[in-house]
């Protein structure tokens, strides 16, 4: 995985960068209104309504470093295991925020949400 981030930023400071740095990229995020337990975008063979039941134990970890300019937040359950969602924010030259679906296995079970910034 990536390391926590060494430098000290709040949730406020990370939301002043994005909204100065790829407005657009965070426009897009807001009007995309992501619900969690939208099952829409899952692969087919995930039991969506285990997902969903899943997905409420689980908790949000990070920043992790991820590059120069670059965050990870990953969700985990409680024995620690990377499952659910990983939110990649990518502050470098493209700009661009992902959120990614995770199963059991921490592979991708799902299509992303894309936001970029053009």
């Amino acid at each position: 995985m990536f390391p926590l981030t060494k430098e000290s930023i709040s949730a406020e400071d990370l939301i002043q960068r994005l909204s100065t740095h790829m407005p657009k990229s965070v426009q897009k995020f807001n009007a995309a209104r992501i619900e969690l337990d939208d099952t829409s975008k899952l692969h087919d063979a995930v039991n969506k309504k285990r997902w969903v039941n899943d997905i409420k134990t689980l908790r949000w970890y990070g920043p992790f470093k991820h590059g120069e300019n670059n965050y990870r937040f990953v969700t985990a359950t409680s024995e620690g295991n990377f499952e659910g969602f990983y939110l990649s924010i990518w502050l470098d030259s493209s700009k661009e925020i992902y959120l990614n679906f995770l199963g059991k296995d921490s592979n991708s079970c799902g299509d992303r949400h894309f936001f970029n910034n053009q």
